[in-house]
């Protein structure tokens, strides 16, 4: 063996564990998420809200994420993805745990203001993490990281289904994975990437293109329908769903498996149909999904729904931050920021206006708003480039 391939053996050594320690904090991130969203009935149940006044407290958690975005690519350029992740995910897990402990409204209020805003660093963080894997080894593995964080979800999905049928407290729940998610970031930090000489390239503020700013748009709309499924699924289970009893997390949990399949397929998606046709594709799945679902509100048929609208969300998130980390223009987290900052207004508004149309109307009637969202999706794919 030569002098070079030993030294290879090591450096490819690490370049493996920088890859997992990347892969677990994206796991960390999906579990944690779902963990308190599968659990969003129970604490509705426990504060006596409305589904109008539920709407409005969730409105707190995506206003955090918005705000942070505003500046999370230039706090990730300044201190590294690296120090954002890890301190990220620490005080998202604290908040885990707070949201948990709340007793009244207000309190909740400022725990979900808080999470948003911490999630938001961690996610734009650890985008940025993705992006230097990726040059770092010369594939596309962005998908494949948001496929993990799926996985995780569908677990913290699952796990929340159990324990909701047995009966154990949400809190109790909440604190076990935040313990879990605070020492394994402490134990795997040092593998992260730390490489400031790629996170600095580009400007930190700067107009997306036209391209971006259509994939933004795009984005918004799928982060409505993404964040009415995180909030609602449970709920809509709970009330509209037929015979659901001690069932009303299978939906979600149907929901989350077929995000994951998703976003592990599209690389091979994406090769095959290319941006635009994949964006049709995905409108055309999340549009029959919700009217499955709003017409055969059983068992089966929410959960066929519910997996059809899974499908068609997954590929959307992981293809915006793909392109917006490519950019010329901008540094990667600063253009992976700018695009999610658009879409994550749709993240915003979905909850609280899906709370507003069911104390109007009905939850059916509200869920329609997917249908029309994936409607404008499917349209403004035509400016994308096949």
């Amino acid at each position: 063996m030569t002098m070079n391939a030993m030294n290879k053996q090591p450096e490819k050594y690490v370049s493996n564990k920088r890859n997992i320690a990347v892969g677990i904090v994206f796991f960390l991130l999906g579990l944690s998420f779902t963990t308190w969203t599968s659990r969003i009935a129970d604490i509705q149940q426990k504060l006596n809200l409305t589904d109008g006044q539920l709407g409005s407290v969730l409105f707190a958690m995506p206003v955090g994420l918005w705000v942070s975005l505003a500046v999370s690519g230039w706090f990730v350029k300044k201190y590294s993805s690296k120090s954002i992740a890890v301190w990220g995910v620490i005080l998202y897990h604290i908040t885990l745990v707070a949201i948990g402990m709340c007793s009244t409204t207000i309190q909740l209020v400022i725990s979900l203001f808080l999470s948003g805003l911490f999630y938001s660093a961690v996610n734009v963080s650890m985008n940025t993490q993705g992006t230097i894997a990726e040059q770092n080894v010369n594939k596309t593995l962005l998908p494949f990281f948001h496929g993990i964080w799926s996985v995780a979800g569908f677990i913290g999905a699952f796990i929340g289904t159990l324990l909701i049928k047995n009966g154990i407290p949400f809190i109790t729940q909440f604190t076990i994975i935040a313990s879990l998610g605070i020492s394994t970031i402490l134990l795997f930090k040092k593998y992260l990437f730390y490489r400031p000489e790629l996170e600095k390239v580009g400007k930190t503020f700067a107009i997306p293109e036209k391209s971006l700013i259509i994939l933004g748009v795009i984005a918004f709309f799928a982060m409505i329908c993404e964040s009415t499924m995180y909030v609602w699924s449970v709920v809509y289970f709970q009330k509209e769903v037929h015979n659901a009893n001690n069932n009303i997390g299978i939906g979600y949990s149907v929901f989350m498996a077929m995000m994951t399949i998703g976003r592990f397929a599209n690389n091979f998606l994406l090769g095959k149909y290319g941006i635009r046709n994949l964006i049709i594709i995905n409108a055309c799945l999340i549009f029959s999904g919700t009217l499955v679902a709003i017409i055969y509100p059983s068992l089966i048929g929410g959960s066929i729904g519910f997996g059809l609208v899974g499908l068609g969300i997954s590929s959307m998130v992981p293809l915006v931050a793909g392109v917006a980390s490519k950019t010329e223009r901008m540094a990667p987290a600063s253009g992976i920021a700018s695009v999610l900052t658009i879409g994550f207004i749709g993240f915003l508004i979905g909850p609280p206006l899906i709370g507003f149309l069911s104390q109007q109307f009905n939850l059916k009637i509200a869920f329609v708003l997917l249908a029309v969202s994936s409607t404008f999706i499917g349209a403004l794919s035509r400016f994308l480039k096949p």
